[in-house]
């Protein structure tokens, strides 16, 4: 492989704090969240890839929450995602084929789905997502009402054949990378959200300090690997 309707979505008041508390860092219109001081050693790549010049490290979560790391308090942004903007949902094949959106309770998606209002027991994925999403690195962009979502189905760098060595991980970064911006490009929004890639559950401890690193190199050759007009429609998102 390459490297059913909801109902209306919820209130944010009644977003759970289990759900908001488990999400990853995130990004603005077109950024995302990496660590800080790891990323210092490539302050370069930042500043002349006319690209990364348009990423912005956010401190909160997915849907502007964020749990601090000394202590058990949440503290609430309120940077929701608005009608312009489009999150993205780090799933994996198994889970998005075989469970329902309300099974799911932990991580980004746990929160997404209870921000679009689809994780209830009696909730379905739509027919186009499970019909598209068959397989990793594939994407599709859903609009829940006002909300809108890319789903994109992430490999596991625990194992695999993308837990070979450090440039298969950089492929596979990349590709995931490549399948969301595609979709972006036709939401015709101008702003997207995505979590950091490869740094939860599925990345092995032996690479979790190589991470920083390879999302920033991964979402450069992304970008490159994107046709004329898709690159022009990033550059202008979010202007």
């Amino acid at each position: 492989s390459r490297p059913s309707p909801s109902s209306g979505p919820i209130s944010e008041d009644s977003i759970s704090p289990a759900a908001m508390a488990s999400t990853e860092p995130a990004c603005q219109r077109l950024e995302m969240d990496v660590d800080v001081d790891a990323a210092d050693a490539h302050n370069n790549l930042f500043r002349v890839h006319p690209f990364l010049r348009k990423v912005r490290i956010q401190p909160f979560g997915i849907i502007g929450m964020r749990k601090p790391k000394e202590g058990s308090k949440l503290f609430d942004t309120r940077e929701w995602p608005d009608q312009g903007t489009v999150v993205v949902d780090p799933t994996c094949v198994q889970a998005l084929q075989s469970s329902s959106p309300g099974s799911i309770t932990d991580g980004a998606s746990a929160a997404i789905y209870q921000f679009i209002g689809i994780n209830t027991p009696d909730k379905v994925f739509p027919v186009d997502v499970l019909d598209t999403v068959r397989n990793e690195f594939d994407a599709l962009y859903h609009l829940y009402n006002s909300r809108h979502v890319i789903h994109v189905a992430v490999p596991s760098f625990n194992t695999g054949e993308w837990a070979q060595d450090d440039s298969t991980v950089m492929e596979a970064v990349a590709a995931v990378y490549i399948a969301v911006l595609k979709e972006f490009c036709r939401t015709g929004c101008t702003r997207l959200r995505m979590p950091t890639i490869g740094t939860g559950e599925q990345c092995p401890e032996s690479l979790r300090g190589k991470m920083p690193s390879f999302i920033l190199g991964a979402l450069a050759a992304a970008f490159e690997d994107l046709t004329p007009i898709e690159k022009r429609r990033l550059m202008r998102a979010g202007s």
